[in-house]
Protein backbone atom coordinates (compact mmCIF):
# COMPACT_ATOMS: atom_id res chain seq x y z
CA UNK A 1 0.00 0.00 0.00
CA UNK A 2 2.85 2.51 0.90
CA UNK A 3 4.75 1.84 -2.74
CA UNK A 4 0.92 2.83 -4.55
CA UNK A 5 0.94 5.91 -2.51
CA UNK A 6 4.28 7.06 -3.10
CA UNK A 7 4.23 6.81 -6.56
CA UNK A 8 0.96 8.98 -6.80
CA UNK A 9 2.69 11.41 -5.16
CA UNK A 10 5.56 11.02 -7.41
CA UNK A 11 2.76 11.68 -10.60
CA UNK A 12 1.23 14.57 -8.57
CA UNK A 13 4.49 16.57 -8.48
CA UNK A 14 5.88 15.54 -12.07
CA UNK A 15 2.04 16.76 -12.78
CA UNK A 16 2.38 19.79 -11.50
CA UNK A 17 6.45 20.98 -11.99
CA UNK A 18 6.46 24.27 -13.24
CA UNK A 19 9.70 26.17 -14.82
CA UNK A 20 10.46 30.04 -15.21
CA UNK A 21 10.95 31.94 -17.71
CA UNK A 22 14.50 33.54 -18.25
CA UNK A 23 13.37 37.00 -19.12
CA UNK A 24 9.91 38.09 -16.60
CA UNK A 25 10.60 34.67 -14.27
CA UNK A 26 6.85 34.09 -14.48
CA UNK A 27 6.32 29.88 -13.42
CA UNK A 28 4.93 27.57 -16.53
CA UNK A 29 4.81 24.22 -17.41
CA UNK A 30 7.35 22.94 -19.25
CA UNK A 31 5.58 22.94 -22.55
CA UNK A 32 4.83 26.35 -22.67
CA UNK A 33 8.15 27.53 -22.72
CA UNK A 34 10.72 27.89 -25.70
CA UNK A 35 12.83 24.84 -26.02
CA UNK A 36 16.43 26.52 -26.36
CA UNK A 37 15.81 29.88 -24.43
CA UNK A 38 13.20 29.08 -21.76
CA UNK A 39 10.88 31.79 -22.78
CA UNK A 40 7.39 32.42 -22.10
CA UNK A 41 4.73 33.34 -25.17
CA UNK A 42 4.95 37.14 -24.13
CA UNK A 43 8.80 37.36 -23.86
CA UNK A 44 9.15 35.67 -27.19
CA UNK A 45 6.91 37.94 -28.88
CA UNK A 46 8.44 40.95 -27.48
CA UNK A 47 12.03 39.36 -29.09
CA UNK A 48 12.73 39.48 -32.64
CA UNK A 49 14.06 36.12 -34.41
CA UNK A 50 16.87 37.32 -36.63
CA UNK A 51 19.51 35.42 -38.45
CA UNK A 52 23.08 35.78 -37.22
CA UNK A 53 25.04 37.49 -40.01
CA UNK A 54 27.88 34.62 -40.19
CA UNK A 55 26.39 31.22 -38.89
CA UNK A 56 22.99 31.93 -40.39
CA UNK A 57 21.39 30.62 -37.22
CA UNK A 58 18.14 32.27 -36.22
CA UNK A 59 18.26 33.80 -32.13
CA UNK A 60 16.13 35.82 -30.55
CA UNK A 61 17.07 39.33 -30.47
CA UNK A 62 15.99 42.54 -28.12
CA UNK A 63 12.93 44.41 -29.66
CA UNK A 64 15.04 47.24 -28.40
CA UNK A 65 18.47 47.01 -30.47
CA UNK A 66 18.47 47.87 -33.90
CA UNK A 67 21.69 45.71 -34.96
CA UNK A 68 22.26 46.65 -38.98
CA UNK A 69 24.34 42.81 -38.71
CA UNK A 70 23.11 40.80 -35.97
CA UNK A 71 25.78 38.30 -34.89
CA UNK A 72 24.57 35.47 -31.84
CA UNK A 73 26.25 34.39 -28.40
CA UNK A 74 28.92 32.21 -30.19
CA UNK A 75 30.25 34.01 -33.17
CA UNK A 76 30.29 36.71 -31.09
CA UNK A 77 32.51 34.87 -29.01
CA UNK A 78 34.65 33.34 -31.92
CA UNK A 79 35.04 36.74 -33.28
CA UNK A 80 36.85 37.90 -30.30
CA UNK A 81 38.57 34.82 -30.07
CA UNK A 82 39.60 34.04 -33.90
CA UNK A 83 38.89 37.53 -35.72
CA UNK A 84 36.84 37.58 -38.50
CA UNK A 85 35.95 34.28 -40.45
CA UNK A 86 36.88 33.12 -44.47
CA UNK A 87 34.15 30.83 -46.10
CA UNK A 88 33.82 27.17 -44.64
CA UNK A 89 35.23 24.49 -47.45
CA UNK A 90 31.93 22.53 -47.50
CA UNK A 91 28.87 24.80 -47.10
CA UNK A 92 30.32 27.92 -47.85
CA UNK A 93 28.72 29.83 -44.90
CA UNK A 94 31.31 32.76 -43.92
CA UNK A 95 31.36 30.90 -40.51
CA UNK A 96 35.01 29.13 -40.77
CA UNK A 97 36.45 31.04 -37.37
CA UNK A 98 39.83 28.39 -37.07
CA UNK A 99 40.47 26.62 -39.99
CA UNK A 100 38.85 25.65 -43.58
CA UNK A 101 35.28 24.20 -42.11
CA UNK A 102 32.56 25.61 -39.79
CA UNK A 103 31.68 24.47 -36.45
CA UNK A 104 28.84 22.86 -37.97
CA UNK A 105 30.52 21.45 -40.77
CA UNK A 106 33.44 20.15 -38.37
CA UNK A 107 31.00 18.48 -35.84
CA UNK A 108 28.62 16.76 -38.67
CA UNK A 109 31.66 15.23 -40.32
CA UNK A 110 32.84 14.12 -37.27
CA UNK A 111 29.90 12.27 -36.28
CA UNK A 112 28.70 11.43 -39.74
CA UNK A 113 31.89 11.04 -42.33
CA UNK A 114 32.24 12.84 -44.95
CA UNK A 115 29.58 15.50 -47.07
CA UNK A 116 27.28 14.07 -49.87
CA UNK A 117 25.23 16.30 -52.44
CA UNK A 118 22.43 18.39 -51.27
CA UNK A 119 19.22 17.05 -52.92
CA UNK A 120 18.05 20.64 -53.46
CA UNK A 121 21.15 23.08 -54.04
CA UNK A 122 23.40 20.17 -55.34
CA UNK A 123 26.44 21.71 -53.21
CA UNK A 124 28.54 19.05 -51.17
CA UNK A 125 27.39 20.12 -48.30
CA UNK A 126 25.04 17.53 -46.62
CA UNK A 127 25.85 14.99 -44.61
CA UNK A 128 23.78 11.74 -44.12
CA UNK A 129 21.79 11.71 -40.59
CA UNK A 130 18.70 9.55 -40.45
CA UNK A 131 17.06 11.75 -37.65
CA UNK A 132 17.48 14.46 -40.30
CA UNK A 133 16.08 12.85 -43.48
CA UNK A 134 12.67 11.67 -41.32
CA UNK A 135 11.82 14.99 -40.95
CA UNK A 136 12.24 16.19 -44.77
CA UNK A 137 10.33 13.36 -45.95
CA UNK A 138 13.31 11.10 -46.85
CA UNK A 139 15.22 14.23 -48.54
CA UNK A 140 19.15 14.18 -48.10
CA UNK A 141 19.12 17.79 -47.45
CA UNK A 142 22.21 19.89 -46.30
CA UNK A 143 21.54 22.22 -43.17
CA UNK A 144 20.77 25.90 -44.62
CA UNK A 145 18.22 23.82 -47.66
CA UNK A 146 16.49 22.05 -44.22
CA UNK A 147 15.83 25.34 -42.67
CA UNK A 148 14.01 27.15 -45.37
CA UNK A 149 12.45 23.72 -45.81
CA UNK A 150 11.28 24.07 -42.25
CA UNK A 151 10.35 28.06 -42.59
CA UNK A 152 8.11 26.33 -45.51
CA UNK A 153 6.57 23.63 -43.55
CA UNK A 154 5.40 26.64 -41.20
CA UNK A 155 4.29 28.46 -43.54
CA UNK A 156 1.71 25.65 -45.22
Amino acid sequence: MAGSTESSNASLYSAAALFSCTKCFGRYALQELSETSMLCKSCRSSMLAVKCTYCRDEFQQQSGRSNPSPVCRTCAMNLQNFGKPRSCDYCNVIAAFSGKLCDRCTANENAHGPPVQCGQCRQTCAFDMISMRRKSDDKLLCWLCMQSYRKALQRA
